[in-house]
């Protein structure tokens, strides 16, 4: 499965290769040849990462990196991130923060950053022109001492999932078939902010409805400095 993932994008770059090369008379041609080529060269790559990730994860071999990190400009850095791709498909995308206090969390950013981009990216993905997508991000304490719970909540308006898909939808490489065509992708991006999730002791959550859209709720608990055990 996994070669046959590869095997695409890498026809269609050795097919626009050299449909480019004997376009060189053709500016019209030649650039549509180029930017398909483009679109191929950064699938593969993405492709590549996410097999790359998958079988470091499954060897033991990520480990998480854990310092200090501030939600708020990680959350401004995924809008930034998003919005334009958001407002390019006529989609609404908002962001909602409640109970965020500011104050620095101790966790791996750049694997939460992942998990959170993977989700947006799918819901951009599979929500049609003039829906909405919405990211809460709620944080609570965590009884009495300095650890609160982190939720990220992303809920669109697309096209849902099966409830058959959706028994198999953190297994590697597992796609909704009647998709695939139409969307591509590689399959993998639950797996890893499953996997990830797992690491980090959070959870990853869904409820969805075919034609009514999806809701992904992931959970953590995060350390946070500045506050002093009561006990």
């Amino acid at each position: 499965k996994m070669s046959h993932e590869i095997r695409t994008p890498m026809n269609g770059i050795i097919g626009m290769t050299k449909i480019a090369k004997m376009s060189l008379d053709n500016r019209e041609k030649l650039e549509d040849s180029l930017n398909k080529l483009d679109m191929s060269s950064q699938f593969l790559l993405a492709l590549i990462n996410d097999i790359l990730d998958m079988a470091r994860i499954e060897s033991g071999k990520v480990e998480l990196i854990e310092k200090e990190f501030n939600v708020l400009q990680m959350l401004d850095n995924i809008n930034i991130m998003f919005a334009q791709r958001a407002a390019d498909n006529n989609i609404d995308f908002t962001v909602v923060k409640k109970g965020l206090t500011g104050q620095a969390l101790i966790g791996d950013e750049l694997r939460i950053t992942q998990i959170i981009i993977n989700i947006v990216s799918n819901a951009i993905k599979f929500t049609p022109s003039g829906g909405k997508i919405l990211l809460e991000v709620l944080q609570t304490p965590a009884d009495a001492s300095r650890h609160v719970n982190l939720e990220f909540i992303v809920s669109d308006t697309g096209i849902g999932m099966s409830e058959d898909f959706m028994k198999h939808m953190f297994e590697p490489f597992e796609q909704e078939k009647q998709y695939v065509r139409q969307y591509g992708g590689t399959g993998l991006g639950l797996a890893i902010c499953q996997n990830l999730l797992k690491m980090m002791r959070g959870t990853l959550t869904v409820k969805s409805h075919q034609g009514e859209g999806s809701t992904f709720t992931v959970r953590l608990r995060l350390e946070q400095m500045g506050h002093i055990d009561s006990e």
